[in-house]
């Protein structure tokens, strides 16, 4: 008990494992709500995204009913997996080859060593697998737009990414400015790329596709869409 709240700690992982289960009396919901709501969807988006749809869909739940197992159905092995993981094998892959390292500056860094030759560089190890990991992700569930829009958007996210947790902690704007900085270029980024034509988001994942098109359903606009979205970025 700990003011006034009971708290249950779950140390084996059969245990651990049921609790992911049992979604009919350990549900997340509010803790998703409440992970929405920080990230700056309004109150009156939330309910709207857990309402029931009025006409018959694909899933008969509401859409934040549905995020779960949509999820769950783009990283399942069957084609949707298989087209995701081929992107962000063939992502990798790319950014690890010689000239895209040497042309990408923020990976590089100086180096005194009298050795080094016209064809040595030297990077950064911390920061070439952040951004590639990053790149690597965001290009596979979003396609090449997002990329378009910011191609800074990699270091935009390490940034928030490293002080999320004041996030969670609701620390002031006022407290944490670079983090909401961070945040609302994130944001701002989205926003841009659900303005952008469907024509211009051919190569995006199955579920950023399907979660645009059930989002312009409910009659969400794009910087609501982008809010929402923030969270799926996130994770």
């Amino acid at each position: 008990m700990l003011l006034g709240k009971q708290f249950y700690i779950l140390t084996d992982p059969r245990d651990i494992s049921e609790a992911y289960k049992n979604g009919s009396s350990l549900s997340f919901e509010v803790f998703v709500k409440r992970l929405l709501r920080i990230c700056g969807s309004p109150a009156s988006v939330v309910e709207r995204l857990y309402q029931n749809p009025q006409s018959p869909r694909e899933h008969r739940n509401s859409l934040g009913d549905a995020l779960h197992t949509l999820n769950v159905q783009q990283s399942s092995p069957g084609p949707h997996f298989d087209i995701l993981n081929s992107k962000l094998s063939n992502q990798f892959q790319e950014s690890l080859e010689y000239d895209t390292m040497a042309g990408n500056h923020r990976f590089c860094v100086p180096s005194s060593a009298q050795s080094a030759s016209a064809n040595t560089i030297y990077v950064s190890l911390t920061r070439m697998c952040a951004e590639i990991a990053i790149n690597a992700a965001q290009n596979a569930y979003f396609g090449r737009q997002l990329l378009e829009i910011d191609p800074n958007l990699a270091q935009t996210f390490r940034q928030f990414d490293s002080s999320s947790w004041q996030l969670l902690y609701l620390y002031p704007r006022w407290l944490s400015p670079d983090m909401y900085s961070a945040k609302d270029r994130l944001v701002e980024a989205l926003t841009l790329y659900f303005d952008a034509p469907a024509e211009k988001k051919t190569d995006a994942a199955w579920i950023t596709k399907y979660l645009e098109q059930e989002m312009r359903y409910l009659g969400f606009d794009s910087r609501e869409m982008a809010t929402l979205m923030m969270l799926q970025y996130w994770g």
